[in-house]
Parts: structure tokens; C-alpha cells; sequence
């Protein structure tokens, strides 16, 4: 009996001693991240980033700025070096994975902007091909956090634009164009599509947000959505894009849709509002803005248009799930905008990799969306100005469908869609990689239960 008792006081006192250590190492951490966030933000490191590549290079800081901050980001990655990744609790774990991850992405982008203020060269308003090896590939990482070469991002948006113009081909059929293209095309242009009255507008979109509420516990555990504001997009033009989202956390977000020349196509009106309301843009703003309360200091100062534009996009494909896509026209809209965005996949390698001329990008564009040219300048314009902007959608709506079938092929009737959406967006935004890493250990977390109840 004295022996059993010795040895429950000494596994007492192993455990208080490892909580205590645990402990201690998330405080050093957690004020690491307090201190950096502040220098961070007094050094104004991000201030002037934008995506115009043209406009980041105009207003580049001078160099004794720029080396400041390589000192400022060399400081705090010794610092980062001084903590026991083993000592830190699983949660504390990614966090300190996602301040690694900032830290070499901040190190690599401002040696290329201090080389270019060294020996600066004259700008270019075609794209970022006239660059030195590495600008490119740090935009891509910049609007991903994807490290992917410019020939695996070809294929990758070449084998989408074929995937998808199959998806459409299936609908051409559905709708009685089965090898009639151009017929399908012309069909596509007849007025019955636009909606013209704005009490019908706002009223279908009305019926949409219930609709979609209705069907929320299907994929999500959180159902409690605030209201979403919905809009038409104030001092519209042609240039305006389809539609988006403001989020307020204090007032709630609004969606504003584009109402242009007296009309809105209602195709696209599932699909846009699953993106950028409920469950996309609006869900997970609103679930990382007022349920999440332990993310680390550092994260209100990162944007990863590859996390929250790949969301949405990855919910655009459960518009069935969801109650809405009831007819092949209004499935036609979501893979319709699934095309432009794997054609922009393409264009953005041949833009700032390949060197492709604006008449080369609308050639392609004419070949593979001719039913979409009333917006292929200004697309082709917005890739040119805005390197990799566009990948974002592609590759992380790309990540989170292979996580989701790695988690089923994995799981089989274990696999719960509910608990692996709340897995996924449970940091906020964080890179794609640490998303992968918390999902693979969701996967091992089910096993284990399985073996537990097993007993």
C-alpha cells in the first residue's frame, strides 16, 4: 500500500511538474506575440502592401526602413528559436508553426524588396515578367501561402479549365444544346436571365438567406448566423465586380451585389450569395470576428486571401445540401464563374511567369469563355495588375476539398462534415499547411476515439 501511494505522489507531482512547464512555455510564448504584434505594428511593416504589384513597387520604403525591418523580423526569429515546440501544448503548437510561417514569409519577401531599392529597375505595366526570379513565386505565397512552381500552377489551371467545361457541357445537354455550342451561347444572351425590378431582386435574395439557414445544420455546427445586410453595390460600373462582402462586426456585414444598366443575371445569384454570405465570407468573418477568443496577438495582422477566398469558394459546392441550385441555370452560374476563375488560374503563369502579351491572355480567354467576352478585358486587366489575387480561390477551394476527401477516405462512417468544417476554420485564418496539419490530426483524433470506444 505505501508503495502504491509513493508512486500515485511522484505521477502527482510528474503531472503538476509538466502542466507547470506547459504552462510556463505558452506565457513566454503568448507574450512573444504580444511584443512582436506591438513592434509590429509601431514599425508600420504592412502598411503600404497592396495587390498592385506596380503601386508596391512605387512605394517601396527606402532602405534604411526596409533594413530595419529585416532586423526587427531576424530579431524575433532567434527569439522563436529559444522555444520547446516539445513543451507547448497541441493549440500552442500551431500557433507557434503559424508565427514561424510569418516570419520566413516576411524574411523572404523583404530581401527582394531591399535588392529592388538597391538596383531598382524601371517598371513595367504588363506584369511582373521584367522581375528577378522570386518576385512572382512571392506573390503566389503572399495571396496562397501555397509554395507552388509556375509549371505545376499551369497544369493545375489547364486540367480545371477542362474539368469544368465538362461540368458545363453536361448542363449544354440538360438544356437541349447538346453539341450546339454557339447556339447555347447565343441562348445564354436572351434578357429572360436579367431581373430588372429591385423589390424581385431583393426578394429572391431573401428567400435565398432562408432557404440556406434552413439547411445549415446539414454541414455546420454553428447555425446561428447574424443577420446579413444585402445591398446593391453603390455607384456601380462596369468595372464593378459581381458582388462582395463588408463585414462590421459591431453592425453585422453587408453583401452588396452588382445592379448595372438596370439588371442582375439570376444565375449567378445562388452561387454569389453562398460566397459571400452564408456560408461563406459572412459565416466564417463573423465566426473568427465574435466566437474565436484564444488566437494569438499576431493574427489580427495577417490576411490569407487562399484561407477565406478558398472558403468560399469550397462552399459554393454544396449549394444542393444547401436547398439552392434548383435548376440547371442557376447550376450553370456557379461553373460558369468556376470557368472564369480556372481560365484567370492560366492567365496569371502566362501574365507574370511566361511573359504573355494582353492580346495573348484574351486569345485565350476567346478560346475557352466565348460566352463571357463582355468581361474578358477587365478580367485580364485585373490579373495584369494584381498578380496571384486570383489563384487564391483555385487553390485553397482546391486544399479543402482534398483534406475533405482524405478525411472520408480515412474516417468512412466516422467522417462527421460538421465537425471537420468547425476543425478547419477553428484557428480563423491560418495558412493552408497548418490547416492540413490540424486536419490530419482531427483525422488521428477519430481513430483514437474509435479505439476507445472499442475499449
Amino acid at each position: 500500500m505505501k508503495k502504491l501511494l509513493l508512486l500515485a505522489i511522484l505521477c502527482s507531482i510528474a503531472f503538476t511538474g509538466s502542466c507547470q512547464s506547459k504552462s510556463a512555455a505558452k506565457n513566454t510564448l503568448h507574450q512573444l506575440f504580444e511584443e512582436y504584434t506591438q513592434e509590429f505594428e509601431n514599425l508600420g511593416v504592412a502598411s503600404r502592401f497592396s495587390l498592385s504589384y506596380a503601386d508596391n513597387l512605387k512605394n517601396l520604403p527606402r532602405v534604411k526602413k526596409l533594413q530595419q525591418q529585416q532586423r526587427f523580423f531576424a530579431k524575433y526569429a532567434q527569439k522563436a528559436q529559444a522555444i520547446n515546440p516539445k513543451k507547448l501544448s497541441r493549440n500552442d503548437r500551431y500557433d507557434y508553426a503559424h508565427f514561424l510561417y510569418e516570419l520566413k514569409r516576411n524574411r523572404e519577401q523583404l530581401d527582394l524588396q531591399l535588392a529592388f531599392r538597391q538596383n531598382p529597375l524601371k517598371i513595367s505595366d504588363q506584369g511582373m515578367k521584367f522581375l528577378p526570379k522570386g518576385w512572382y513565386a512571392m506573390y503566389v505565397k503572399r495571396m496562397t501561402t501555397a509554395e507552388i512552381s509556375p509549371k505545376a500552377l499551369m497544369q493545375f489551371g489547364e486540367q480545371e479549365v477542362a474539368r469544368v467545361k465538362g461540368e458545363i457541357q453536361k448542363i449544354q445537354a440538360k438544356a437541349g444544346f447538346k453539341g450546339r455550342s454557339e447556339a447555347f451561347y447565343q441562348h445564354l444572351q436572351d434578357e429572360k436571365f436579367n431581373l430588372t425590378n429591385m423589390d424581385t431582386i431583393l426578394a429572391r435574395y431573401a428567400q435565398l438567406d432562408l432557404t440556406v439557414r434552413k439547411n445549415l445544420h446539414r454541414l455546420f455546427e454553428y447555425t446561428q448566423a447574424r443577420e446579413v445586410k444585402i445591398k446593391p453595390i453603390p455607384n456601380v460600373n462596369y468595372d464593378s465586380p459581381p458582388g462582395y462582402l463588408i463585414p462590421n462586426r459591431v453592425h453585422g456585414n453587408t453583401f452588396y451585389f452588382k445592379y448595372y444598366q438596370g439588371k442582375h443575371n439570376w444565375r449567378a445569384m445562388d452561387f454569389l450569395y453562398l460566397h459571400e454570405a452564408l456560408p461563406g465570407h459572412s459565416y466564417h468573418f463573423e465566426h473568427e470576428q465574435l466566437h474565436l477568443k484564444n488566437l494569438p496577438a499576431f493574427h489580427k495582422l495577417v490576411r490569407y486571401p487562399g484561407f477565406f477566398e478558398g472558403w468560399a469558394a469550397y462552399v459554393e459546392n454544396f449549394g444542393k445540401e444547401l436547398g439552392v441550385y434548383q435548376n440547371i441555370y442557376a447550376e450553370f452560374g456557379k461553373w460558369s464563374w468556376d470557368l472564369v476563375r480556372s481560365v484567370r488560374i492560366v492567365l496569371d503563369v502566362g501574365i507574370h511567369h511566361m511573359g504573355w502579351s494582353k492580346q495573348q491572355a484574351l486569345d485565350y480567354w476567346k478560346k475557352h469563355i466565348p460566352f463571357r467576352m463582355d468581361i474578358a478585358q477587365r478580367e485580364v486587366d485585373r490579373v495584369t495588375r494584381w498578380p496571384a489575387q486570383v489563384l487564391s480561390y483555385k487553390l485553397g477551394e482546391a486544399k479543402l476539398l482534398a483534406l475533405k476527401r482524405r478525411c472520408e477516405q480515412k474516417l468512412g462512417k466516422r467522417f462527421n462534415i460538421r465537425k471537420f468544417h468547425s476543425k478547419v476554420i477553428s484557428k480563423g485564418q491560418v495558412p493552408l499547411a497548418l490547416m492540413e496539419t490540424m486536419v490530419n490530426d482531427f483525422i488521428e483524433d477519430t481513430l483514437q476515439q474509435k479505439l476507445s470506444d472499442k475499449g
